[in-house]
């Protein structure tokens, strides 16, 4: 997903604009916060470095939900 969504945010950021991924998390029952956040954090490299903020959203939506903050 990071992939796919990237290219798109850049015209954003170039027009000065603040970008954002706000990934939801399915598994978030199965795999820990930081475990999660970690997998995403090594999955960033040159090609998302237009992108300021990466997050993922946990739990179950709109109720009882989180965002666990990537970068």
């Amino acid at each position: 997903m990071l992939d796919e969504k990237a290219p798109k945010l850049r015209r954003y950021k170039d027009e000065g604009l603040e970008t954002w991924i706000v990934v939801y998390n399915t598994v978030w029952t199965l795999c820990s916060p930081v475990d999660t956040q970690q997998t995403v954090g090594s999955l960033l490299g040159p090609d998302h470095a237009h992108v300021d903020h990466v997050g993922i959203c946990a739990g179950n939506p709109p109720d009882d939900a989180w965002v666990i903050v990537v970068r």
